[in-house]
């Protein structure tokens, strides 16, 4: 690979992941205009009444630029008589008639409030406004038997700034209007993706945004096939929503971060950026871009060489990133998160040393270690064999059932804290267990680090026994194999699932530690 083909995204530590790219403001006349009207709308459970706020239909506007406040905000208020034992479902359209902007230049957002709670009301973030046509926008419910329950929504219209020069835009012309149809009673919204639209100028998620301008919907299928050519960025669904992840060949994910080169697995569905290290820092030659072709190796993208995930292997407790009492009578006794993994120790050696500085843009999210077993496959406790769920989703590619979501079907212990879902901040993410929070010198502190789980790495583009040299998690990897975060199975030993130096996923015995290392994933 040649160093002109990588795209690097330099992160500065204000705030939030920023990067560092050519930003050209492009400040210019453009008008935007349009036609709404009042009306009543009668529906087979009733009618609905919109008046708009200011009680005009224009939308005109001169002299607009790109910039992070919307140029429209439309109130509208819509007032549902239901008389009925039905439900009165309705959907807000937006049609545009005309639109000379370019592709992904307009944005909407819509803003709903529930005045008489009543029914539900329909929001959205951020999304494009690209073409003409109409655009279902959000649905929205007035329960049976409404009188004059008031739904009051905002529609915010955006010209935002891409971080590239949109002088082709100058003297665009939009015009729309937006307007109430009846929705079928099984029509549902449709989960919106998280939106690249809102991403801040400047910011990672930006910089992808501009690389990666189109989502991949025909990616090949995680888990069952070997990812070998660049099929970019694709989409599923992970426990926040839509994750954006990138699969197979990739020359446009690397990223410099506190001094070493990390790449980007994906944005997860709360539009956090999930970054696996790519090269830990030692022994660079340009360490103003730890990213350069020269600092490529065979090892960089691991810490340590022969690091078991455990100390030991004789019980099921061995397979968690923490675990309980080994050789336990319970479920409860055996997973809970009492004690470190000698993995887990690795990487707080790693986050002292390297990213602690760097806490404030660090994301708490969950690290998954899914401890949960499928009925009729073992009970986790002792030394009973026991295939864990991850082993049932990947373990036979022909049946394989990647997941970014973190299961918890049987990995909760009785008092409600999750023993799968790790998150590392005292309670920020409410979804996750705070247990990676130790002291250090005395004082609490949260870290904001894992693994990969096996899904993860098969989303990426391996494949269970299957050796892929050229997707993007092998490049800088080839020389050791390394540890995921995902419980395989205990027979006579337990065992994790891990990445073998020729790309392809495999289990091992937790206490392995010839060529075994960590590969930090923040």
């Amino acid at each position: 690979m040649k160093e002109n083909n990588k795209k690097i995204l330099i992160l500065s530590i204000i705030g939030t992941f920023f990067i560092i790219i050519g930003v050209t403001y492009a400040y210019f006349a453009a008008i935007v205009t349009g036609n709404e009207s009042v009306s009543t709308i009668s529906l087979d459970s009733g009618t609905l009444s919109i008046v708009y706020a200011d009680n005009s239909s224009d939308l005109s506007m001169s002299n607009i630029y790109p910039k992070t406040e919307p140029w429209i905000s439309k109130v509208f208020t819509l007032t549902g008589n239901n008389s009925t034992t039905q439900k009165m479902n309705y959907k807000i359209v937006l049609s545009t008639t005309m639109n000379t902007f370019p592709d992904n230049y307009l944005a909407y957002k819509l803003i709903g409030e529930n005045v008489s709670s009543n029914g539900t009301v329909g929001n959205t973030n951020y999304e494009y406004i690209n073409g003409i046509g109409n655009t279902r926008v959000a649905y929205g419910v007035f329960a049976p038997n409404a009188d004059n329950a008031i739904h009051r929504y905002t529609l915010n219209i955006y010209f935002l700034d891409n971080g590239l020069d949109q002088n082709d835009s100058q003297e665009s012309y939009y015009k729309g209007k937006v307007y109430i149809q009846e929705a079928g009673i099984g029509e549902t919204p449709v989960e919106r993706p998280a939106g690249w639209v809102d991403a801040i100028n400047g910011t990672l998620l930006a910089g992808m945004k501009i690389n990666n301008p189109i989502i991949n919907t025909n990616c090949s299928v995680a888990g069952k096939a070997s990812a070998e050519t660049d099929e970019g960025l694709c989409a599923a669904e992970d426990d926040y929503g839509t994750t954006y992840y990138y699969r197979g060949v990739q020359n446009n994910n690397y990223v410099s971060f506190a001094g070493m080169c990390w790449r980007i697995v994906r944005v997860d569905g709360k539009g956090n950026t999930k970054l696996v290290l790519y090269n830990n820092g030692e022994n660079l030659v340009d360490t103003t871009n730890p990213c350069a072709e020269a600092n490529d190796g065979t090892t960089k993208a691991q810490v340590g060489g022969g690091v078991a995930f455990n100390s030991a292997n004789s019980s099921n407790a061995y397979v968690g990133f923490m675990y309980g009492a080994p050789n336990a009578e319970t479920y409860d006794e055996e997973h809970n998160n009492s004690t470190k993994s000698n993995i887990l120790n690795q990487l707080i050696t790693f986050y002292n040393d390297k990213l602690y500085s760097y806490e404030n843009v660090l994301a708490d999210v969950v690290w998954c270690n899914d401890k949960s077993i499928n009925d009729g496959k073992g009970t986790g406790t002792d030394t009973n064999v026991t295939y864990y769920t991850g082993y049932d989703r990947l373990n036979t590619p022909a049946s394989a059932t990647a997941t970014f979501n973190c299961l918890d079907s049987s990995g909760e212990a009785s008092g409600g804290t999750s023993l799968s879902r790790f998150t590392s901040g005292l309670g920020i993410d409410s979804d996750g267990n705070s247990a990676l929070n130790f002291l250090y010198n005395g004082e609490s502190r949260a870290y904001k680090i894992g693994l990969l789980t096996a899904d993860e790495v098969a989303f990426a583009g391996a494949r269970m026994g299957t050796a892929n040299s050229v997707y993007y998690l092998n490049k800088n990897a080839t020389g050791r194999w390394w540890w995921t975060m995902t419980p395989h199975s205990f027979s006579t030993s337990a065992n994790e699932f891990s990445v073998n130096s020729n790309g392809g996923l495999g289990s091992s015995n937790v206490n392995t530690t010839v060529t075994a290392c960590a590969r930090p994933f923040l």
